[in-house]
């Protein structure tokens, strides 16, 4: 093999494997040398989701409660690799208050967005074109405070793998 078709395989900074060949001293993306584990990205409301809600006016002389099948769903899909992001309307001056509850009741996240409106909230994404039979967006609308009660996960809320 001659230094005009040499090849370099790594991954991405998605975590892809990707192959480049070095073509006459340029490099030229290759195709992918494996599929990708796609893991889910979980959204998750703090005020009558994670825990029995409270007014904010209230959060610092309240009991704190877990929700705790709710917890415990957010955690096993932490330790199976999904994205756990804590979303809230509390403003930002909580912040420090809420990762200290968070903590407090066990909940594992990678980030925490503050501050979101109380409205209706609506997650707009495309379809993998490798898998169009999979939802990869979806909501789950809870009675405030009843965690899972009465409702049943759809089962693509998983990992899956595709090009």
């Amino acid at each position: 093999m001659t230094s005009d078709h040499l090849f370099f395989s790594g991954s991405s900074s998605f975590g892809r494997a990707i192959a480049f060949q070095a073509i006459g001293g340029r490099f030229e993306p290759g195709l992918p040398l494996m599929t990708v584990k796609k893991n889910p990205t979980l959204f998750v409301d703090i005020d009558g989701t994670l825990v029995v809600y409270r007014e904010f006016k209230n959060l610092a002389n309240s009991k704190l409660e877990p929700v705790q099948d709710v917890v415990d769903f957010v955690n096993k899909s932490y330790d199976e690799g999904a994205h756990v992001v804590i979303t809230t309307a509390r403003p930002p001056e909580y912040e420090v208050f809420t990762k200290e509850e968070l903590e407090k009741i066990g909940v594992r996240y990678h980030q925490m967005i503050m501050g979101i409106g109380r409205g209706t909230r609506v997650v707009l994404n495309d379809k993998d074109p490798d898998k169009p039979e999979l939802p990869r967006a979806w909501g789950i609308n809870f009675n405030r405070n009843q965690g899972f009660k009465d409702i049943e996960v759809p089962l693509f809320i998983s990992s899956y793998e595709s090009n």
